[in-house]
């Protein structure tokens, strides 16, 4: 059985999606889907169940998951033997950081980073939880604000920014909001709390 096909497994399970699994792994969801497909087909069971929120492991996937992640753990240390002539970085980084941002922007990043320092091993933990790095939960953290926790280096990233947009008939028709009064109608209108995205 080709590890490449577990190891394509068992991103997906962790990471409830193709897309995510992808991104995880640095490479395209079509090849995920790809190899999932063809595993399945030739063990002869259905690993996954699909759904339009994402895939979910079935039980027999699930029940191999823990097994799974025991293999990764291996072969990762035969990768690190085999490149232990590399006078590079070398160890385990836990990193952690919000959903959106691990997936999309920090994740293929970090598969580029660690595909260049072959001894580095890369814990993604996209988590809003904020853990404490002086306690040793994470090396590195990518939050929104600022931290509170003493003796630690810094730095800032990057801005974000955020806007809310409605059309013209949405306005005409509820008024612009009030941010003071929690964008209710206006004192004119009936009243009545609109939602806003932002």
């Amino acid at each position: 059985m080709d590890w490449d096909d577990l190891k394509i497994t068992l991103a997906i399970a962790r990471h409830g999606s193709l897309n995510a699994a992808a991104r995880a792994l640095g490479t395209t969801q079509p090849t995920v889907s790809r190899r999932l497909d063809g595993l399945e087909q030739r063990v002869g069971v259905k690993l996954f169940e699909r759904a339009a929120n994402g895939l979910s492991p079935t039980p027999l996937c699930a029940a191999l998951v823990e097994s799974l992640s025991q293999m990764e753990d291996g072969a990762r240390a035969v990768e690190r033997r085999i490149a232990a002539r590399d006078t590079g970085l070398q160890g385990l980084i836990t990193v952690t950081s919000l959903a959106w941002f691990g997936d999309d922007v920090l994740a293929p990043l970090l598969a580029r980073f660690c595909a260049q320092h072959k001894l580095v091993s890369i814990d993604l933990i996209n988590d809003p939880r904020r853990f404490n790095l002086s306690r040793g939960e994470a090396d590195i953290a990518l939050r929104i604000g600022t931290f509170d926790q003493a003796d630690l280096v810094e730095r800032k990233m990057a801005d974000v920014s955020y806007g809310l947009y409605a059309s013209r008939e949405y306005l005409d028709r509820h008024g612009p909001p009030d941010f003071d009064k929690g964008c209710a109608r206006s004192s004119t209108r009936r009243s009545r709390s609109f939602p806003w995205n932002g």
